[in-house]
């Protein structure tokens, strides 16, 4: 991830467009996972998977690629120009903050006293990192 950070930072500062460097990243990862994708199942089976996939799960694939897939990536390439990669890699522990109580309120997941913890250690932490 360091490496990676470091050649889009490089990249975005040439002003290499953020949704091409997403789009080829997405891509090499595509290419790279193929293979052990075909290695589990024929290219027939694959796309009578996708193709007979229910609707709902249709619009979540749809949803991870283009909103959280996408359009997030191409911000925070965008957003490698103007921050420290250090800083930038600080709002990867927020993820969980954010992401816990979309699961309480989608998934219906239960809130526990080892999630408020883990968020105060995380919240707690990404002050003290913030304040150098």
């Amino acid at each position: 991830m360091a490496i990676a950070s470091v050649i889009l930072k490089k990249l975005v500062r040439r002003d290499v467009d953020p949704l091409t460097l997403t789009n080829v990243a997405f891509l090499i990862g595509f290419f790279i996972l193929l293979p052990f994708t075909l290695s589990q199942l024929s290219f027939n089976q694959l796309a009578d998977k996708i193709v007979t996939l229910a609707f709902n799960f249709q619009l979540g694939v749809f949803y991870m690629a283009i909103l959280s897939g996408t359009i997030a990536y191409t911000l925070w390439v965008k957003a490698q120009k103007s921050i420290e990669i250090s800083e930038a890699g600080l709002f990867t522990y927020l993820i969980p903050i954010f992401s816990a109580p979309l699961g309480i309120v989608l998934l219906n997941e239960k809130l526990t006293a080892a999630m408020i913890i883990g968020a105060a250690f995380v919240l707690f932490g990404v002050i003290i990192a913030e304040r150098k």
